[in-house]
């Protein structure tokens, strides 16, 4: 059946707040307003939204600027390329344009003030070394420099064939490192040098003719 009666109400433009209001099998109509809807409709909209729905806003304005903060340093500082220290750029893998996917090496660099010589002794000569010892290097055309011994393998290895050898050594070898402050970079990779575990390398500086 149909039950009318009058009642007052807000005006509501919603879907649910269309008649008839059906409860059932039954259905409501209601006919009624508040007076002077419209002079309160413009305090609301001039006093703002209900408190709870500012602060969820607000929320939602302060995620927005996290993220931008977010982006703009990955564009500043992710999305620049700088290098851990000053060198030389010995190897370039990528070419501009190229894709690059995350932890790929894009530039080989070499620092040229410290360089790093890598020797290989017999078990004998081994015994005259230790971890922190100083040794002097020979170097064609100029004075000697001074080196320290940073590592000892201590595993032996069969004699690589890159190493040259002014007389016959033993299969068995270990590998040294022995690292060099080269500030005038006059080392060049690759440069076949001597290194003296006991004494002083000769010094081969041009003489000045008189």
């Amino acid at each position: 059946g149909y039950l009318c009666f009058h009642r007052l109400a807000i005006m509501d433009l919603e879907e649910t707040g269309m008649q008839p209001f059906r409860l059932g099998d039954d259905y409501v109509v209601c006919n009624g307003e508040i007076y002077g809807f419209r002079p309160l409709k413009r305090q609301l909209m001039e006093k703002g939204y209900r408190d709870e729905i500012i602060s969820a806003q607000a929320a939602q304005v302060s995620a927005c600027k996290a993220q931008l903060a977010y982006l703009n340093y990955q564009v500043a500082q992710q999305g620049v390329i700088t290098a851990p220290f000053s060198g030389t750029v010995r190897t370039r893998t990528h070419e501009l344009s190229d894709f690059v996917g995350a932890g790929e090496t894009i530039f080989a660099l070499t620092d040229e003030d410290q360089k790093k010589i890598r020797i290989y002794l017999s078990d004998a000569q081994l015994q005259l070394i230790k971890l922190g010892q100083e040794v002097s290097i020979e170097v064609p055309y100029h004075a000697p420099l001074s080196g320290t011994i940073s590592f000892i393998s201590p595993t032996a290895m069969f004699t690589p064939k890159s190493v040259q050898t002014e007389d016959l050594r033993a299969d068995l070898i270990y590998e040294v490192s022995v690292e060099v402050a080269d500030l005038n970079h006059i080392l060049r990779f690759g440069q076949a040098i001597t290194v003296y575990l006991q004494g002083s390398a000769p010094d081969h500086t041009p003489k000045t003719a008189p």
